[in-house]
């Protein structure tokens, strides 16, 4: 895997990615992927956070991270996507030796367009999940490209992280999954899908907004490709983001619809913002009931969800765009599944 070169050169300078670096690092990950290598069972469980982009995803995932004693991919560990047990294994020696400089959870989670800053705090980790998934033109997989996925592998590398991360649950986010999560929650039973929602109004105006700074403007495609991208294509980008994420909240519930309820949590980002701990709590009994206690690692703060209008008239549109696609539902008032004892609404 290495970077996409055509559309690093489409972004705004503050936002490319240094060439140099990206093809130093894919040596370094060729010399360091074992694929004959024996691994261990892969145990569980695993914590992957779901969700349209721009909805909270990587909140819930640097709440998690600062609330529990979890194996979390870090923009360490991503730097080592062909060996990420390598990355584990660096981030836990160096967390070890400059513990001041971990992640505070006294300091609010601070992320640009789901990036982190921080050698310690969570990453998306797509090159670890384009090894395994063929996301070049659409993140709607078919069948035969389902087929051909190397789960075994996958397991494999899993099971490496878990391991080298002292037997810890793994908590990770793929966003770009969202549309294969019944063929992952069948070849990976360990896994519990957390899924956030957010007021689908915000979360256009976000992707929109994201579009702008990254490209230069909102016409450019952005994030996760759903199976009617081609039918998007020459829509008014303001339909085009409603398309998008119409196609992907339908193929979410789809998908979270074949689970069993102990398998799947669906969080408000409102919630999420207000009363983490709450949030918090639900996907540890989610956890106990797979017979699995996360370890309390420390308390985290309330953040302040954003309800911010940027443009009116804008705005006005993506409520037209939503109440002719059927999204212009509230979002969930709070956090439904698995409820601890004393969780108050």
């Amino acid at each position: 895997m290495s970077v996409d070169r055509r559309e690093n050169a489409r972004r705004a300078p503050a936002y490319q990615k240094d060439l140099a670096i990206e093809d130093a690092l894919a040596a370094i990950n060729d010399r360091l992927e074992r694929t004959a290598e024996p691994a261990p069972p892969f145990i569980g469980p695993l914590l992957l956070t779901v969700g349209p982009p721009r909805s909270g995803t990587t909140l819930l995932t640097q709440q998690l991270a600062r609330a529990f004693d979890l194996t979390i991919p870090d923009n360490i560990v991503a730097r080592f996507w062909r060996a990420p047990d390598v990355g584990v294994t660096l981030s836990r020696a160096l967390r070890h030796q400059f513990e001041r400089d971990a992640l505070d959870p006294s300091s609010p989670p601070r992320s640009t367009h789901g990036v982190t800053r921080g050698p310690f705090e969570p990453h998306e980790f797509g090159y670890f999940w384009q090894r395994f998934f063929d996301f070049s033109s659409s993140h709607a997989l078919s069948d035969a490209q389902l087929r051909s996925v190397r789960w075994d592998a996958l397991r494999a590398d899993l099971a490496r992280m878990q391991v080298a991360g002292g037997g810890r649950p793994l908590s990770m986010k793929g966003v770009a999954l969202s549309l294969i999560i019944e063929a992952l929650a069948t070849r990976i039973p360990e896994a519990v899908f957390l899924h956030v929602e957010r007021d689908p109004r915000f979360v256009a105006q976000s992707m929109l907004s994201t579009r702008r700074a990254r490209y230069g403007r909102a016409e450019s495609w952005w994030s996760v490709v759903p199976a009617n991208h081609d039918a998007l294509r020459g829509l008014p980008p303001v339909e085009q983001v409603v398309g998008q994420l119409e196609a992907l909240r339908l193929a979410i519930a789809r998908g979270l619809a074949t689970l069993p309820a102990e398998r799947r949590v669906t969080i408000a980002y409102d919630h999420l913002c207000e009363r983490p701990h709450e949030t918090l709590d639900v996907v540890a009994a989610a956890c106990e009931a797979r017979g699995v206690t996360l370890t309390r690692a420390a308390s985290v703060r309330p953040t302040l969800p954003v309800r911010r209008v940027d443009d009116p008239a804008e705005f006005r549109a993506i409520e037209r765009a939503l109440a002719t696609s059927g999204l212009d539902e509230p979002p969930p008032p709070a956090v439904p599944g698995p409820r601890p004892p004393g969780a108050t609404e």
